[in-house]
């Protein structure tokens, strides 16, 4: 089967852009075949880096891809190459925002036109089959985080029916809490089950985690820098940067290399206009700045030892095997300028270590702090075994009289970060639940009574706050039950904190109310001031008003606020087309705005056309591949929008758009129109031509339907 051939110009001249089809789990059984040209003329693409480079549907993801390149030097010669798409080229369902091939060469780079990228989702099947094992009693949590859910979003919901399945709910856990004492009994007796027992019941937190949160995948954009940082530490920082002068570059391993004291580290920690300077005047010595990124060992402080344990990376080396699956869209960032006897110039550049060199260099030549931005394709090819990685910085070398000299701002690594939400949550409760006594979370047996004082609760964990409790606690609160929960920011810390919860205190709706407040020594009994926490989620109408800032925003409430947006593939080719208003058809839908399935403002009905179940202005946009042939052929060619019988003019084609005068050529045309429509109304696509004359050929290329 011969490949797809996409022809892709360096000056982006725009032109009928190629499409790409692909599902969601894809992986390397797509191959194209790419032609480059600069306007007319072949690319000669011999010794150049050759990259694919993408954004998926609504940004999720960064795509970039040199591995899966593969040509000869004939063909590189006349420009052409061979790429095979990868897994993760199809891991986002719906269409990409961008995408192209980047060619570099020498420290020079360009990028060829865009082309359209579609990708399919897939069947899951894994949320049927995980909810046949959930158990009882993760039902019973699931219930309960429902109902305090629905309470902190204000819920209209009968109080009354609420409470009395929370009472019901709490005789529940009465139960529950009594087996529990039976199997401390049992324990007792030595009749209990062994720790690696206990860990593969379904009861485990990390289930009750999966089940709650779900296994989704976020991006999370991640940026590391030298805030914190205090020379000769690791503690407060893990990176390093450091600084020597040499006739030509040295590798990070060099032994040369100086650490930069505390003054000049504090002038990269931010972008504000604070420089480190330092210049060498040595005949054809260059001054040179090393920075390194413990990537690693950032990730092993955020995310616990647990986090990569439960992989079973105990091991450096499967560690790092871990992080470069998770990190994606990487570029190494420098702000400054640098000059020597020639001129202004800095050279900004990343260590490959696969190849044990300094590669992709850029450079500026302004006079003034400038940003040099590193873009790096391959994990496996730039993060060390250690997990590290090094970008260099150096000015062009002295010859004795003027230095060779380097002016720094800030320097940054920024990169995404796929982790789901479930696995950070666990690392973080690893760090409180771990074998260490400290960390234990014990649901306390004592109560809060009307003489016992809020400030004298340190010690972690979970404590009944009684109705008549008064002493300390958050003011305008009155009389009500609820839980306080103490706990440590991590089981070394000094800091204690306090969440109390009072389910039934909100407004005459129902609905819980939260506060907080700090200790900082536990030496001390100081306390902050109660702060009271608002509702984590942000409402529609929050978000379509920007009203409400640092909120999390359900899927449900962003699907609501976004515009509705479908694209449909090519439809099937007419041919000998004669009659004035036949149906152009379209394709299968391949995907569109997020929840489009289900806020679809039309029906798709079996002749191609759409009736629509409520009132919208939309953007129709749509491209056609016409073909007039020689045949007693039309000298005009339409294709027109119909709102029931009403004519839009949609895509035109006139003889006086042929050299020649006459149609008889194949054309690729574009069009776009603003169509208004009411409930009840049918859209549909139809040909318009000259009466008693014909076209070859008619077929629509591709249609997007969306809501303005």
């Amino acid at each position: 089967m011969s490949n797809k051939i996409l022809n892709l110009d360096l000056s982006k001249d725009p032109i009928m852009p190629a499409i790409v089809y692909g599902r969601v789990g894809d992986d390397r059984l797509q191959t194209v075949t790419v032609n480059v040209a600069r306007r007319d003329e072949v690319a000669d693409l011999t010794g150049y880096d050759i990259t694919f480079e993408g954004t998926t549907y609504n940004g999720q993801t960064k795509v970039f891809d040199s591995n899966n390149v593969s040509s000869n030097a004939s063909e590189l010669k006349k420009g052409t190459f061979d790429y095979t798409f990868p897994n993760m080229a199809f891991a986002v369902a719906g269409k990409y925002e961008q995408a192209y091939f980047s060619i570099v060469k020498d420290g020079k780079r360009d990028s060829t036109a865009g082309f359209e990228i579609y990708v399919d989702g897939n069947a899951d099947i894994d949320a049927p089959e995980a909810e046949t094992i959930i158990t009882e009693y993760n039902k019973l949590v699931a219930e309960l985080n429902k109902l305090q859910n629905e309470a902190i979003d204000e819920m209209d919901q009968n109080f009354t029916v609420a409470q009395e399945r929370i009472v019901e709910l709490e005789g529940q856990i009465s139960d529950l809490r009594s087996q529990i004492e039976q199997a401390l009994a049992d324990f007792e007796t030595g009749n209990f089950w062994t720790k690696e027992e206990s860990f593969n019941k379904e009861q485990s937190s990390a289930n009750v985690v999966d089940q709650v949160i779900g296994k989704e995948s976020n991006i999370e954009a991640t940026s590391l820098d030298f805030k914190d940082k205090v020379s000769g530490s690791l503690v407060e920082n893990v990176n390093k940067i450091a600084s020597t002068q040499y006739t030509s570059l040295l590798p990070p391993s060099n032994g040369t290399w100086l650490e930069f004291p505390q003054a000049d580290i504090d002038k990269v920690k931010a972008l504000d206009k604070e420089l480190f300077l330092r210049n060498e005047k040595a005949n054809g010595y260059m001054q040179q700045v090393l920075i390194c990124y413990d990537v690693l060992a950032y990730l092993i402080n955020r995310l616990g030892e647990n986090f990569f344990t439960d992989r079973g990376a105990k091991e450096v080396s499967s560690q790092v095997t871990v992080i470069r699956s998770m990190i994606s869209g990487i570029a190494g960032n420098v702000w400054g300028y640098g000059s020597g006897p020639n001129g202004n110039k800095m050279t900004f550049q990343v260590w490959t270590p696969v190849r044990n060199k300094w590669e992709g260099s850029l450079t500026t030549t302004n006079s003034t702090v400038t940003k040099i931005k590193r873009s790096v394709g391959s994990t496996n090819e730039f993060i060390d075994s250690t997990g590290k990685m090094y970008f260099l910085v150096n000015a062009e070398p002295g010859d004795g009289v003027t230095a060779s000299t380097l002016n720094i701002d800030y320097v940054s690594l920024q990169f995404d970060l796929n982790v789901s939400a479930n696995d950070y949550i666990k690392s973080m409760m690893a760090a409180y639940c771990g074998e260490k006594e400290s960390g234990t979370w014990i649901q306390k047996e004592q109560s809060l009574g009307a003489d016992e004082d809020m400030n004298d609760f340190n010690e972690i964990g979970t404590y009944t706050v009684s109705y008549n409790h008064r002493i300390n606690q958050p003011a305008n609160i009155g009389s009500q039950q609820g839980w306080l929960t103490v706990y440590q920011a991590s089981p070394t810390s000094s800091v204690v904190s306090q969440e109390v919860i009072y389910p039934n205190a909100g407004a005459s709706k129902g609905g819980a109310r939260m506060f907080a407040r700090n200790l900082l020594n536990k030496n001390t009994n100081l306390w902050g001031d109660w702060q009271e926490i608002t509702k984590l989620f942000a409402s529609q109408l929050e978000v379509i008003n920007g009203t409400s800032d640092d909120k999390m925003i359900s899927p449900k409430t962003l699907a609501d606020t976004i515009k509705f947006k479908e694209v449909f593939k090519e439809g099937i080719a007419l041919s000998n087309v004669a009659n004035e208003g036949t149906l152009v058809p379209h394709g299968d839908s391949v995907g569109g705005s997020l929840n489009h399935v289900n806020n679809r403002p039309y029906t798709v009905n079996s002749d191609g056309s759409f009736t629509f179940k409520r009132a919208t202005n939309l953007l129709v946009t749509g491209g056609m591949k016409l073909v007039v042939g020689d045949t007693n052929p039309t000298d005009y060619l339409h294709v027109n929008a119909y709102v029931n019988n009403a004519l839009n003019e949609f895509i035109a084609l006139g003889a006086t758009a042929a050299t020649n005068g006459t149609l008889r050529l194949t054309w690729s045309a574009m069009g776009q129109r603003v169509i208004s429509v009411n409930s009840g109304d049918v859209l549909s696509l139809k040909i318009g031509l000259r009466s008693g004359k014909q076209a070859f050929a008619v077929q629509l290329t591709s249609l997007k339907i969306e809501e303005v």
